[in-house]
């Protein structure tokens, strides 16, 4: 018997090629199968074969080519992954960028500043901007009322409000916009700009669910902050609860709104 330990991995590779391997048309066979975690397989050892990172946050590394190839593409995360490289000859798939699969995408700002939907170099995929869509619903007064909107932010939770019984003192349409407008420029932006809307005010609190994102993880200060009208003043809603990936609380009238924080003095200067 052989112990596997003293068998080297380029010929249990071989031996794990010749049991049958992936084609994807006529191109070379696929390593390790695409991961959610932060490291792609192996590339196919019968011609290097490309592997394909994870798509972890912080992007998977490619994998080996072993007889020649191309090495694997990087994972897709914030900080993209590393290509991967052949043992005989093939190159790596390329240096992290932001151009998609080679080398995975990377959301680049300046002096290591957050991301944001202000136009300009700060903005980048992690912080989409609002398009300007627009849902609206008709409110029966007597029951509870929902409104929600996916748009540009809501790629997991969407933006919805909570309407109470009674809120209304008859029927009437809500509308929830995520603006194009730039958030105030004295905060680190989470969120588009949204407008709530109804031609009847509101004697009740309204409940907002917002989804936020941002390529900074801190948010110790997160919170809603809201205005009767978008040009502001905005001040933080008192009761705003930060859950993952998106944030809850309560206004009592309809008006603009955005999930963010203050800048620290050291923020300052970003876009």
């Amino acid at each position: 018997m052989v112990d596997a330990r003293s068998v080297p991995p380029w010929l249990l590779g071989l031996a794990l090629v010749s049991c049958g391997s992936r084609s994807i048309g006529d191109h070379a066979p696929y390593g390790g199968d695409l991961t959610t975690t932060s490291t792609g397989g192996s590339a196919g050892v019968s011609s290097g074969g490309t592997a394909v990172g994870g798509t972890s946050a912080t992007g998977g590394s490619g994998g080996s080519g072993i007889t020649s190839g191309a090495g694997g593409f990087g994972g897709w995360g914030i900080t993209g992954g590393a290509g991967g490289f052949g043992a005989f000859g093939g190159s790596g798939a390329g240096a992290p960028d932001d151009s998609g699969p080679v080398g995975g995408r990377v959301c680049t700002t300046p002096l290591d500043c957050p991301c944001t939907r202000r136009p300009g170099i700060g903005n980048c995929f992690i912080c989409p901007m609002g398009a300007g869509e627009s849902r609206s619903v008709d409110i029966n007064a007597r029951n509870v009322g929902v409104v929600g909107l996916s748009a540009q932010q809501g790629a997991g939770v969407g933006f919805y409000v909570t309407i109470p019984p009674r809120a209304l003192a008859t029927d009437a349409k809500v509308t929830i916009t995520e603006t194009t407008i730039p958030p105030p420029i004295d905060y680190i932006d989470y969120s588009p700009v949204y407008v709530l809307e109804s031609s009847i005010p509101t004697s009740l609190p309204l409940q907002l669910v917002v989804p936020y994102s941002n390529k900074s993880s801190d948010v110790a200060n997160l919170s809603i902050y809201f205005a009767s009208d978008p040009s502001g003043p905005f001040s933080r809603v008192a009761d705003s609860a930060v859950s993952a990936g998106f944030i809850e609380g309560s206004i009592s009238q309809f008006g603009a709104f955005f999930v963010g924080s203050p800048k620290t003095p050291a923020q300052m200067s970003c876009p």
